[in-house]
């Protein structure tokens, strides 16, 4: 096939994770942090063009997420609190383009894993020509 005009360009991100706790009761706190190139977005600000050399946008977030699972009546359901604290920086060479996150949400469990999952998503940017948007989320899971 010909190739005349077309330009390969490799990105790369790196992430570290961290985990205290487990997922079957009591305290868990998750953080992870994620850097590299955003293929996303040209390092000057908008969509990447690779034919006329542009270079991808650095970018670098973080979250944490908190919970605490516990029991509740006979011992065949438990629910989890969780909040989840988030931050992202889609390119690192332009002002004013952070984000953060804010998710408090709990998690119902139903005999073992089957449980409902209901969040509210909060996205606050940091520049204030960007506005602050919001979700609520529920999901159903089924474990066989």
């Amino acid at each position: 096939l010909p190739t005349t005009g077309r330009k390969t360009k490799v990105c790369s991100e790196s992430e570290s994770s961290r985990d205290w706790g487990t997922f079957g009761g009591g305290a868990h706190v998750q953080a992870g942090f994620v850097f590299g190139d955003n293929p996303l977005q040209a390092s000057g600000g908008g969509a990447i063009d690779l034919p006329a050399g542009d270079e991808f946008a650095s970018m670098r977030s973080w979250q944490v997420i908190g919970a605490w699972k516990f029991p509740v009546g006979s011992g065949t359901m438990s629910l989890e609190p969780l909040f989840r604290v988030s931050w992202a920086d889609g390119n690192t060479n332009l002002a004013d383009d952070t984000v953060w996150g804010f998710t408090p949400g709990i998690q119902i469990f139903f005999y073992g894993r089957n449980k409902l999952a209901l969040n509210w998503d909060f996205v606050v940017p940091t520049s204030s020509s960007l506005r602050s948007e919001n979700s609520f989320k529920a999901q159903w899971q089924f474990h066989f």
